[in-house]
């Protein structure tokens, strides 16, 4: 009985005992050095316990994960999420053959089911494993660690989405197409992060070599996130005309998906400039292409954005029932942002009527969705100076 506990969570914690044994020697750190560093914080870590926590024979205690992540200098939730991302391995495909599963996992990105997606390209890994050209192995991986950065950034686990996009990197041969796509990649996590410098030197990047390779997609995908950096580091500047140049491009090879996804940018950044009618009008149009081809992260967020855009006009009632529909689909798989700011608007509809008793549930779902949150953007902002001040 004793024996079949201990390989059980040996199986549990595999991918976290991995990631930890990974981190340290990234760190060039020695087991012992851990030890050594860990004693300047709280909970210290002896090196018989960190060998066996790398070895998954014991699953490490939150406190002595904590002072892991000071030592590593990242962030602990990274550690939540690689537990979470264990628990989707069942979700693996039944299929043994690289494109077929390759394809699958794209196929589920682009319809919103990123657990799935993140279960099919970890898949894909192991089955690399196979191919007996090192080189084509090598450029097969990059591709693979491309596509599981995407489904992690669709979880919002923007940390881990940067690593793996960082291991796609690491191939020397990696090709300048492969290279441009893993650039717009880190454009647009660093965006989200609101390190606008970074984000600007990627994209500026990834701009100047797809143009050079007459990518259009590419070139496309770097106006949209262009447009994207200009509306949220600088809303004096106008970022309309990168948004209509990446919009034209997409229109004219037909990406459905990459469509929809840049009308939206649009929407919401129409918002943002108080023109809610030309928003509202985009966006219903377009989250009916969404419904329809089973985009359902899409479709989330463009009811989410109709709600916010019905808010900022005051027509409640119309924002309660689209942000309603948003949240329950963004809990249902586990879109975090997008429940996020639906029950952040929930919460301050909440407030302007007066309804203490649902002021109260939102907050507390507010603050739990909070602490799962990578993502920095106005809400949160705006959230976290509302919560300082009620303190």
């Amino acid at each position: 009985m004793e024996r079949k506990e201990n390989y059980s969570r040996k199986e549990n914690t595999r991918r976290l005992s991995d990631y930890l044994f990974n981190l340290r020697t990234a760190s060039n750190l020695t087991l012992k050095q851990v030890e050594e560093i860990s004693k300047s914080y709280d909970e210290q870590i002896n090196f018989h316990y960190l060998s066996k926590v790398e070895r998954g024979q014991i699953m490490p205690s939150l406190p002595k994960l904590l002072s892991l992540s000071r030592v590593y200098k990242v962030n602990p939730a990274n550690f939540i999420d690689i537990l979470e991302l264990e628990s989707y391995e069942k979700l693996e495909p039944e299929v043994d053959e690289y494109q077929q599963c390759k394809q699958y996992g794209v196929a589920c990105t682009e319809h919103g089911d990123y657990n799935k997606a993140f279960a099919a390209f970890n898949k894909c890994l192991s089955l690399i494993e196979k191919e007996p050209d090192t080189s084509k192995k090598k450029s097969l991986a990059s591709e693979i660690h491309l596509c599981i950065g995407g489904a992690l950034r669709g979880m919002g686990k923007l940390s881990l989405a940067r690593e793996e996009l960082e291991k796609a990197l690491l191939n020397v041969d990696i090709s300048d197409h492969l290279k441009m796509r893993v650039y717009c990649f880190m454009s647009g996590l660093y965006s989200h992060q609101k390190n606008f410098h970074l984000a600007s030197l990627y994209n500026n990047e990834a701009l100047r070599m797809a143009k050079s390779c007459k990518d259009e997609r590419i070139v496309a995908n770097a106006y949209i996130t262009r447009a994207n950096i200009i509306a949220d580091s600088d809303p004096e500047k106008d970022a309309e005309p990168y948004y209509r140049k990446g919009i034209s491009l997409y229109k004219k090879l037909r990406l459905t998906p990459d469509l929809v996804t840049s009308f939206f940018d649009y929407g919401h950044y129409l918002i943002q400039k108080g023109r809610y009618d030309e928003a509202i009008s985009i966006i219903e149009e377009y989250s009916t292409i969404a419904k329809k081809e089973g985009f359902k992260k899409h479709y989330a967020h463009s009811i989410q954005n109709l709600g916010i855009a019905f808010f900022h006009l005051k027509e409640y009632e119309r924002a309660k029932i689209h942000l309603s529909e948003a949240l329950r689909m963004s809990r249902e798989y586990e879109y975090i942002s997008i429940a996020f700011v639906c029950l952040f608007y929930l919460w301050k509809i909440a407030i302007y009527e007066g309804n203490q008793e649902l002021q109260k549930t939102l907050l507390k779902s507010l603050k739990f969705y909070r602490v799962k949150l990578e993502l920095k953007f106005d809400e949160v902002e705006e959230f976290d100076f509302l919560i300082g001040r009620m303190r």
